[in-house]
């Protein structure tokens, strides 16, 4: 066990890039301040429903896709923190960059909606959607950060250079980006409206980061300062 403490140690450290994770907390707890400690008043909030959310019918057994957002994100950050620098930053600057901005419009914007079912069911599919509904509140939805995360984190597996003749890995990775999209519906979590939004900013959302926040340009003058240093140092 402590072998595999030590590993792990040197694995992050080794790659001192991956510090940037060492700011997401900050949303979570923001998060959970917006979710759970502000009430969420209707008369100041905005409830989210639309026509479309009375026609999706509630489905318990994708509520394990709902959960598996969270392995669905920590999977693809620990490949490309493994297999490249620049993969890496794009995905998880990708993931903040959402994350945050998603939080700064709930927080001006705050939205709740009234789609849940009172019964989820039996079974261990039944719990889970309970455990959902017991610590994820249905406030600060709009856009579906869910959605919104996991097709932005597909689209930059997609064409990272660490994936290339990956095929059937991207397939997965966007099987399971639909999946959990379906899973917001589904389980009666986020209205459709929600996921319409989060599909519409996904694009735009990788874009900025790929050529505004990240573009090859910063990796390319990264890379010929080390060159030019490790010449200087073999001279």
């Amino acid at each position: 066990m402590i072998d595999l403490i030590k590993k792990v140690i040197r694995f992050f450290t080794s790659r001192p890039y991956s510090a940037i994770l060492l700011i997401w907390p900050a949303q979570i707890i923001w998060y959970a301040v917006l979710d759970h400690l502000i009430v969420q008043d209707p008369s100041s909030s905005h409830l989210i429903h639309i026509p479309l959310d009375d026609k999706i019918p509630y489905v318990k057994e994708f509520g394990a896709f709902y959960i598996l957002w969270f392995v669905y994100i920590a999977l693809c950050l620990i490949y490309v923190l493994k297999e490249s620098k620049k993969d890496f930053l794009r995905c998880a600057v990708g993931c903040l960059f959402t994350l945050y901005v998603c939080m700064a419009f709930c927080t001006v914007f705050p939205t709740y909606h009234d789609l849940r079912v009172a019964d989820t069911g039996s079974g261990l599919t039944g719990l889970i959607v309970r455990l959902i509904y017991l610590f994820d509140e249905p406030t600060s939805i709009y856009p579906s950060m869910h959605v919104l995360v996991s097709v932005v984190l597909a689209l930059r597996m997609t064409f990272a250079d660490s994936m290339k003749g990956k095929t059937p890995w991207k397939a997965l990775i966007w099987f399971m980006a639909v999946m959990i999209t379906l899973s917001t519906m589904f389980i009666k979590q986020h209205s459709a409206a929600d996921v319409i939004l989060a599909l519409v900013l996904a694009v735009p959302f990788d874009l900025i980061v790929r050529f505004i926040i990240l573009p090859d340009r910063r990796f390319k003058r990264k890379k010929s300062a080390s060159e030019a240093e490790t010449a200087s140092a073999g001279e």
